[in-house]
C-alpha cells in the first residue's frame, strides 16, 4: 500500500496522529492529483458516514450537497484547514467500521452503489458544515481510544437556531503547516451533532423561454371629431348648393355657405332659438363662426326673423358695402349691385356702411340704403308680408320689367313694343298702345290668392289723358282675354262713373269678368300722380282706397276658389291689345292678404321712392 494511500485511510478514520497529518499535508501540497483524490474521499467518506448513523438524514444531505458544488473551494479550504489544523479529521463522530483503503476506480460497480455514494456524501457535507460553523473541535484520541469508544446515540432534538454560513469571496493559499508540540491526546465526549437548517434556496431559473417584449399598443383611434350644429337647413326649393355638395335638409354646422342659384330657388334655415333665415332667388349665406354672437355674410335677398338677441352678442349681416346688426326683429335684406337695402318689419336694426362707418338707426316699418355715396338715411318703408309680385319699374332701359317681390319665381313682364315706351328716372311712360304682359302664367298670385281667400292690387300712377281712346281701359289684370278675367283695374268703366277708377274681382258670386265693379267717386281721375289700392278680406269686406283714403266699400259674398292658374298678369292694355291705356307707371304691387288701413297709408307715405 502507499504511503499516501495509507494516510489517508488512516485520516478518515480518524486515527492520525499529529506527525501523519503533517506528512499527509505535505504529499498533498507536492501533488495537484494527490489534493483531487484526497478532497473527493474525504466528501464521499464523510456523506456515508452521515448516511449509515442516521437515515432520515438522506434529504438533508442531498439538499446541502448541491451547496457543496456551488462552493468546491470553500470545502477544499475547509478540507485542507482540518487536515492541518487540531481536527485530525475527527469534526464529526462516526460509527465503529473496518479499516478501509479508498483508491479511485475506474468501474464503480453497479449504478445504485453510485447513488449511494452521493447520498452519503451530501449527508457528509451536511455534518461539516455544522462542524465548521460552530463550537471547538475536539482533539484527536489515538487509535485505540477510537475503536473503544462506544456508539453515539441518535440526537435528541433540533434547535431551531440557524447559524449563520459564512463564506469567503476569494479562496486563501493555505499556509506551510507548523509542527506541533506532540501532545497528549484527551478523550472528549464528542459534542451532539446539531442539525443544520440551510438556507433557502433562490428558486430555480425556469427554462421556458421568455415571453417576446410586449408590443406596444398602437395609439388609440382618435375620437371622432363632433362638429358642434349651429342651425338647421328646414327646406330647400330649386337649385340650391351647401359648400360644393347639393343642400338637403340637415344639419349646418360652423363656416356653412349656403347658396340659391336661380330666381326660382329658395332655402330656409332655422337657428336653435327659432331664429328664422330665408334666401330667395340669387342669394348666398356664409356663416362667420369668428364674429361674436351670430354673423352671416350675405347677398342677394335675405328675409330673417330674429329672436331676441344678448346685448353683447348681436346677431350680424354682413353684406360687401354694409353691416346690419340685430338684437332681435323682422328684416329683409337686399344686395344689388353696390348698394345695400335693409327693410325692419319689427324691432330695431342699426346699419353701418363699411366706407365710411356712416350708420343709421332703423325702426319697425323704415328702410335704409347703404349706397357708395348719399346719407345714410331711415325711411319709411312699404308693408312687405303676404307680397306676391312686385314691380318697381326701374329698370331705365330695356324690354323687360322685372319682379323684385322675391317670393317665389319672379313673374317678369314683357314689352312687346319697346318704342311705345319710354323709360324715366320714376318709372315707364307708356305713349302708345301696347302690350306688357308676363310670358308665363301668373300661377304664384293665383295660388297665393287661393289659399288665404284675400287679395289687394295697388298701383301708382299717372293718367296720361282723362278721355282714353276707349271704355274699360287696362292699368293692370289678370286675365286671359277681356271676357275672362280674375281681377281687373282700370280708368273710367264702360258705364260707370266719368273720370274714375274702377276694380272688377271674380268670385264664386260674381260673373266671368267679376261685375258688378267697385268704383272711386266721379272726377276723382286726374292728370297726376295717384296712389290706388283694392283691398278685400276673407269676410269680403272690399275697400278702394285713393291716396291713402278710404273712398269706396262694399261687401260681396263667395270666395277665390273659382280663379284660373293660367291667366296671365297684364300692364297697359288686356291680353287681347284691345283695351290699351296710356299714362306713367311707377309701381305696381299685389298681395295674397287685405293690408289694414294703416298698412295703405304706410304705403302711401313711403311713395314710390323704394
Amino acid at each position: 500500500m502507499e504511503r499516501f494511500d495509507e494516510l489517508l485511510s488512516e485520516y478518515l478514520d480518524g486515527v492520525l496522529d499529529t506527525a501523519g497529518r503533517d506528512e499527509l499535508a505535505s504529499l498533498i501540497d507536492a501533488d495537484s492529483a494527490r489534493r483531487e483524490t484526497f478532497v473527493s474521499m474525504v466528501r464521499e467518506h464523510r456523506l456515508l458516514a452521515t448516511e449509515l448513523g442516521d437515515p432520515a438524514a438522506d434529504a438533508f444531505a442531498r439538499r446541502v450537497m448541491a451547496e457543496v458544488d456551488k462552493g468546491r473551494t470553500q470545502f477544499v479550504r475547509k478540507v485542507m484547514a482540518d487536515l492541518k489544523g487540531p481536527g485530525s479529521g475527527k469534526g464529526r463522530p462516526s460509527p465503529p467500521q473496518p479499516r478501509r483503503i479508498f483508491r479511485p476506480r475506474g468501474d464503480q460497480g453497479p449504478g445504485w452503489v453510485l447513488w449511494a455514494s452521493i447520498a452519503a456524501g451530501l449527508l457528509v457535507v451536511v455534518a461539516f458544515l455544522f462542524a465548521i460553523s460552530g463550537g471547538e473541535e475536539p482533539s484527536s484520541p489515538d487509535k485505540k481510544t477510537a475503536k473503544d469508544r462506544p456508539k453515539p446515540s441518535k440526537p435528541e432534538a433540533v434547535s431551531d437556531h440557524k447559524p449563520e454560513l459564512v463564506r469567503e469571496s476569494e479562496p486563501r493559499p493555505l499556509p506551510k503547516p507548523e509542527v506541533p508540540v506532540p501532545l497528549k491526546p484527551e478523550t472528549r465526549e464528542a459534542p451532539a451533532p446539531v442539525a443544520v437548517r440551510p438556507e433557502p434556496k433562490a428558486p430555480p431559473e425556469s427554462l421556458t423561454p421568455p415571453l417576446p417584449p410586449k408590443a406596444d399598443a398602437p395609439p388609440p383611434d382618435k375620437a371622432p371629431v363632433t362638429v358642434a350644429e349651429i342651425a338647421k337647413l328646414e327646406s330647400v326649393e330649386g337649385e340650391v348648393t351647401l359648400g360644393e355638395a347639393a343642400a338637403m335638409p340637415g344639419s349646418l354646422t360652423p363656416g356653412f355657405i349656403l347658396e340659391t342659384k336661380d330666381e326660382k330657388s329658395s332655402a330656409v334655415l332655422r337657428y336653435s332659438d327659432g331664429t328664422r333665415v330665408d334666401l330667395a332667388g340669387l342669394s348666398k349665406a356664409k356663416d362667420e363662426p369668428a364674429r361674436p354672437g351670430r354673423g352671416l355674410s350675405i347677398s342677394g335677398t335675405v328675409t330673417a326673423d330674429v329672436a331676441k338677441q344678448p346685448a353683447d352678442r348681436p346677431m350680424l349681416f354682413i353684406t360687401a358695402h354694409a353691416e346690419a346688426r340685430v338684437l332681435g326683429t323682422k328684416l329683409r335684406i337686399e344686395t344689388a349691385g353696390e348698394s345695400t337695402r335693409l327693410d325692419v318689419i319689427e324691432g330695431r336694426v342699426r346699419l353701418t356702411r363699411f366706407r365710411d362707418k356712416a350708420a343709421v338707426e332703423v325702426a319697425a316699418g323704415h328702410y335704409a340704403i347703404a349706397a357708395p355715396s348719399g346719407s345714410m338715411v331711415s325711411r319709411l318703408a312699404r308693408a312687405s308680408t303676404g307680397l306676391a309680385a312686385l314691380y318697381t319699374f326701374r329698370e331705365g332701359k330695356g324690354g323687360i320689367v322685372h319682379d323684385s317681390s322675391r317670393v317665389g319665381a319672379p313673374l317678369d313682364l314683357k314689352i312687346e313694343n319697346e318704342a311705345a315706351v319710354k323709360w324715366s328716372p320714376r318709372g315707364l311712360l307708356i305713349g302708345a298702345p301696347v302690350l306688357i304682359s308676363s310670358v308665363a302664367p301668373g300661377t304664384k298670385i293665383v295660388q297665393a290668392c287661393k289659399a288665404s281667400n284675400e287679395v289687394t292690387v295697388e298701383a301708382w300712377i299717372r293718367p296720361g289723358t282723362l278721355t282714353q281712346s276707349g271704355k274699360d281701359s287696362r292699368i293692370l289684370g289678370l286675365s286671359a282675354d277681356f271676357q275672362n278675367q280674375d281681377f281687373l283695374l282700370g280708368q273710367e268703366e264702360l258705364s260707370g262713373p266719368v273720370r274714375s277708377y274702377f276694380m272688377r274681382l271674380r268670385t264664386t258670386a260674381t260673373d266671368l269678368v267679376g261685375k258688378p265693379a267697385l268704383t272711386t267717386p266721379i272726377n276723382s281721375a286726374a292728370l297726376k300722380l295717384a296712389h290706388l289700392v283694392y283691398a278685400r278680406s276673407a269676410a269680403g269686406v272690399a275697400t278702394f282706397y285713393m291716396d291713402g283714403v278710404d273712398v269706396a266699400r262694399t261687401t260681396g259674398g263667395g270666395a277665390l276658389t273659382a280663379w284660373n292658374e293660367a291667366y296671365r298678369l297684364s300692364v297697359g292694355n288686356e291680353l287681347s291689345g284691345d283695351r290699351p291705356w296710356l299714362g306713367e307707371v311707377h309701381l305696381v304691387a299685389v298681395y295674397a292678404r287685405a293690408l289694414s288701413p294703416e298698412e295703405v297709408k304706410q304705403n302711401f307715405k313711403a311713395g314710390t321712392d323704394q
